[in-house]
Order: C-alpha cells, then sequence, then structure tokens
C-alpha cells in the first residue's frame, strides 16, 4: 500500500498541473566547425590543441513537459572518436582520438503537438574534451618519443529544433543541433618522456563549435 503513494501522487500532480514526464536515448553524428575542424587556423609544430574531425555519439535524457507547449530536458552524451590533426611533422604512431563529454540542460517549445511533434531547442551545458597522441622531439638532436595529453573543460550552449512521428508512448525524432563551447584559452597538457612526467599549458586561441545530427526515441512514462 505505502508503495502506491508516491505513484498516486504522481498521477494527481500529472493531472493537476499538466505535468509529463519521458525518458529517451539517441545517436548520431557530431561534425565540427570552422576552426573547430581545421578551417582557416594554422597548427604551431607540436601543438597539443588539434583539429577535429566527425565522430559517432550517442547519449541519454530525460524530459518534464510543463503542458503542452514547454518542455524542460537533462542530457548526456559521449563523442567517442574524433579523428585529430595535430600541428606536428613528427608524429608516431599512438595517436589516440578525442572525446567529448557534454552534460546539458534546457527547454524545448513545442510548434506542433501531437502524433507529429515539431519544436525549437535552446540551452548551456558543461563540455569536457581530452585528447592525446604520442610525437617526437628532439633535445641536442636527440629524439625522444612522448605521449602528451591534454583536457580541455569549458561551458557552453546550443540551439536547434527536432521534428519526430509518434507511435503509442514512443516518439521517434531527428533533432539537428549547434553547439557553441567557450573553451578558448589556456589548459594544462601532461608530458610523458621515457617515464618522466611533466605539465605545461597549450594555448587554444579559438572556442570549438559543432553540429549534432541526432535520432532520437523517447517514452512517455506519463
Amino acid at each position: 500500500m505505502l508503495k502506491l503513494i508516491p505513484a498516486g501522487a504522481l498521477l494527481v500532480a500529472s493531472a493537476a498541473w499538466g505535468l509529463g514526464l519521458a525518458a529517451g536515448v539517441f545517436g548520431g553524428v557530431a561534425a565540427p566547425m570552422g576552426a573547430m575542424a581545421g578551417e582557416g587556423v594554422a597548427l604551431d609544430p607540436h601543438d597539443e590543441v588539434g583539429h577535429l574531425g566527425s565522430s559517432w555519439m550517442y547519449g541519454g535524457r530525460g524530459t518534464v513537459a510543463f503542458g503542452e507547449r514547454l518542455e524542460l530536458e537533462a542530457a548526456a552524451a559521449y563523442h567517442s572518436d574524433h579523428v585529430t590533426e595535430y600541428g606536428s611533422d613528427f608524429l608516431a604512431p599512438g595517436a589516440e582520438p578525442t572525446t567529448l563529454l557534454p552534460v546539458t540542460a534546457g527547454a524545448n517549445f513545442v510548434l506542433r503537438g501531437g502524433a507529429s511533434p515539431a519544436y525549437v531547442s535552446a540551452g548551456a551545458g558543461y563540455y569536457r574534451q581530452k585528447s592525446a597522441y604520442v610525437g617526437l622531439m628532439y633535445r641536442q638532436a636527440t629524439p625522444y618519443l612522448y605521449r602528451a595529453e591534454v583536457t580541455i573543460r569549458g561551458p557552453g550552449f546550443y540551439v536547434g529544433g527536432g521534428f519526430g512521428l509518434g507511435a503509442g508512448p514512443f516518439t521517434f525524432a531527428f533533432e539537428p543541433r549547434l553547439h557553441v563551447v567557450l573553451n578558448e584559452g589556456d589548459h594544462a597538457t601532461t608530458y610523458d618522456v621515457n617515464g618522466a612526467t611533466f605539465e605545461a599549458e597549450s594555448a587554444k586561441d579559438y572556442n570549438d563549435v559543432y553540429v549534432d545530427l541526432l535520432f532520437a526515441v523517447n517514452y512517455k512514462i506519463i
């Protein structure tokens, strides 16, 4: 009996205030743009902040709807495989793909409801990008193999939209989104040279911009 009380209270609140709960998963492609993709920006030799190619990405989210027009969303995603180009002319085998972890919160404004919804979206978040590669450096004409790892963190925001097709409690949607990450500046880089580690700063003189092309499946709980 006691277990039914929270569920009953949730249903009453849903009916009284027009609340709706949903959860979903999504996946697709993240495509860097502008300087993030290397357009119009030259890399210096041994630049540890590289240019990124496209990557597969996937994630999950939860939403709370207020009436028929407003929906609040919290989501997390993972970009698994941004192929990265660095400025060094002496790259050795062992470069790792760049990964990106955005955690976002925002709002979806429904333009058309029903079984084929259409909406626009906007929100903000925190973005964590990690890169690592192996290269060669020379000291007194002697080559040394080294590994450099840099983690770039920064806030950002997104705008986008979507349209879907409903099938019972499920909605299948296509959602393009534009992300702008405010991560210009110096970022700590860890070097490992023959087992000896030290840290230095890597300069990044642009903010990241990329586009998500997402396919989502959402399930309406209430």
